[in-house]
């Protein structure tokens, strides 16, 4: 049996993680500069492209919210989430702003298992919560293999 979909709280969910989502691109405001200067990996997106991902991958993670929390255990499982989304919303300022590639790889290890954590909560509650987090997890392994090739080749 299928629950209605209450628009207004999914908009909400979806609108909330975007602004904290921007809000860690607009504290890492000097990244477009510091992406022209360095050499990245053969399979390098461009920062605009990444930029657009990003904010599509957090529309699919308020909306896998938004389910999450819908469902009958859907209390109990929010913590993940916000940890995983401020780990994520970290990330920038340690490879952006400070440029610590390094500290930044190891960060973003220690993020990919906080999203498989977050996956397997989400999935117990909402099957589509968990699967529309699948994106936002590859989307983080590509940022990865970015991050540590950038370590590797500046």
């Amino acid at each position: 049996m299928f629950k209605a979909i209450n628009l207004k709280k999914m908009f909400f969910s979806v609108l909330i993680v975007e602004l904290i989502g921007a809000v860690s691109l607009i504290i890492a405001s000097g990244a477009r500069g510091m992406w022209n200067d360095i050499i990245t990996p053969d399979l390098a997106l461009s920062l605009n492209a990444l930029i657009i991902m990003w904010f599509a991958v957090l529309a699919m993670m308020g909306v896998a919210l938004y389910f999450a929390k819908s469902s009958k255990n859907g209390d109990k499982i929010g913590g993940w989430f916000w940890l995983q989304l401020i780990f994520a919303c970290l990330w920038p300022i340690w490879f952006f702003n400070l440029r610590a590639f390094g500290f930044a790889s190891i960060w973003l290890l220690i993020l990919v298992a906080l999203i498989g954590i977050t996956i397997k909560k989400f999935a117990k509650a909402s099957k589509g919560a968990g699967v529309l987090l699948i994106p936002y997890l590859l989307f983080i392994i590509y940022m990865l293999y970015l991050n540590y090739g950038i370590l590797m080749l500046n």
